[in-house]
């Protein structure tokens, strides 16, 4: 496909694909992130203030976030906030359909009201997952989502579709758009949207029936390119080979680093105690393929980059984000071992960070950790004299 200009709004969007460092002015969120805090409203988004800046860091020990907030999604905004979101729930604050919340440096969240507070008609009578979010070319913000037909709901086997909402905010409401963006011939989810910085092109990449596959997206966000066809990427639950963790594999996320594109993905039960679920990687020189997967590190390990921990299990659905001095981390979710169940039984994924490092091109973390450790680099306005 031929390059074209890209749209001068989808910068940011471009930057955390490219790997460039958070150059915006931050400050502490008001209130570090507590056992399961109540959800605020936040005022409206606002342009960091200009003046001295400096770069520093805070502290951080897991969980960032001790509250159930699975499949999470991380937009930094001109606003100078990192936005987190995540599938429905709402432990310990009033229920969500899309939960978000907020941080200045990936350490300390503020947990907002719900980003989707009015469904859709057409799944009026369901849940909603795995959601992430994309500023728009003229400044408003589009999320995307998971949900099942309310006409179509198996309560043993939902089949799910793909859609949208949009925004002003980044924190939302959230208008629904009145007809769902994509129904496949069974289960669609995690649709990430990643701007290929080669020519500006934008691809949806999302879980199709347990494997992942592709398609450009519009440049208005409105929707899949109408002719643009679907493309395999990997296979898990159609594939004739037998891999761990492989079962059926969703949530990608693609970053573009050294000439590479690296597709993230998870499998294959999050959502048991305990859970067998682990975050992978693959690799490419081109955004569409063919990927390569991560040569196994250990007897029988897979393309696992994270895997279980002595505390946290099923680490996985992951957003990368870069900080402000250009090393990558990698926010996801997991299962507290210490509290792994909701008070309704259900499983309890809490948030997580950890930072990534590269060896012979290929991504390692060394998590999911427990101890006291160092957090992002982040800038924030400098402290005057006195």
């Amino acid at each position: 496909m031929a390059a074209r200009a890209v749209p001068f709004a989808l910068a940011a969007l471009l930057a955390v694909a490219a790997g460039c460092s958070d150059d915006a002015a931050t400050t502490a969120p008001t209130r570090p992130t507590g056992e399961a805090p109540p959800a605020t409203t936040a005022p409206p988004p606002t342009e960091p203030a200009a003046g001295p800046t400096v770069v520093a860091r805070n502290p951080y020990r897991n969980p960032v976030l001790d509250a159930d907030f699975p499949d999470p999604s991380v937009l930094r905004a001109p606003d100078g906030w990192y936005y987190a979101y995540a599938t429905q729930g709402g432990d310990g604050v009033d229920y969500a359909n899309i939960q978000v919340a907020r941080s200045r440096d990936l350490v300390r969240w503020e947990r907002l009201a719900d980003a989707l507070p009015e469904k859709p008609a057409w799944a009026a009578d369901t849940h909603f997952w795995a959601p992430s979010a994309v500023r728009r070319d003229d400044g408003r913000y589009v999320l995307f989502f998971a949900a099942a037909p309310s006409d179509a709901f198996d309560p043993d086997d939902p089949p799910l579709c793909l859609a949208l909402a949009t925004s002003d905010s980044p924190q939302g409401p959230f208008e629904p758009a009145p007809e769902p963006m994509h129904c496949g011939s069974g289960s669609d989810i995690d649709l990430h949207v990643f701007a290929d910085p080669a020519d500006g092109r934008l691809i949806g990449t999302w879980g199709a029936g347990g494997n992942i596959v592709a398609r450009p997206v519009a440049d208005d966000l409105s929707g899949f390119e109408p002719d643009a066809p679907e493309v395999l990427l990997l296979q898990g639950w159609t594939s004739p080979v037998h891999r761990p963790y492989e079962h059926g594999i969703e949530g990608p996320f693609i970053v573009h680093r050294d000439g590479w594109y690296y597709l993230w993905y998870s499998g294959d039960r999050c959502c048991e105690n305990p859970p067998h679920y682990a975050a992978m990687v693959a690799r490419s020189r081109d955004v569409l393929g063919p990927y390569r997967r991560l040569p196994p590190r250990r007897k029988g390990g897979g393309a696992v980059v994270l895997g279980d921990g002595e505390r946290f299990l099923g680490p996985g659905h992951n957003s990368v984000v870069r900080d402000a001095r250009g090393r990558d981390w990698i926010v996801y979710h997991a299962v507290d071992s210490r509290r792994p169940l909701l008070g309704g039984g259900g499983i309890r994924r809490v948030l997580l960070i950890d930072p990534i490092a590269y060896r012979d091109g290929w991504p390692v973390v060394d998590g999911p950790s427990q101890g006291r450790r160092l957090g992002p680099w982040t800038r924030r306005p400098a402290q005057g004299p006195g």
